[in-house]
């Protein structure tokens, strides 16, 4: 079966990414992406502060890979944290955020 990929990208009041993780991406690694992102074997996820409408805010960007193969873990890992670290600006860009 072929791999699917989804993008999700916006932003989210009161979205705590460090509760959502445990819950969704066990044994996630850290990455350097945004202001936080974590990488586990079929997601990567990365956020960043910004402001809407004058209120705090984050903007969220997570992509996952669904049925994969049980042997390429540490590959997976790899190209979806290369692809949200070349891929996270771009959509920063797009949603009108600066910073």
């Amino acid at each position: 079966m072929p791999a699917e990929v989804k993008v999700k990208a916006g932003r989210h009041s009161g979205f705590d990414p460090s509760v959502w993780r445990e819950r969704q991406i066990p044994d996630a690694a850290k990455i350097e992406v945004g202001d936080d992102a974590r990488v586990s074997d079929i997601t990567v996820v990365a956020l960043a502060a910004c402001t809407r409408q004058g209120e705090a805010d984050r903007f969220v960007v997570q992509v996952g890979r669904f049925h994969p193969r049980r042997d390429d873990a540490e590959k997976r890992r790899e190209v979806l944290a290369g692809f949200l670290t070349v891929h996270f600006p771009f959509a920063k860009k797009a949603a009108g955020l600066t910073s």
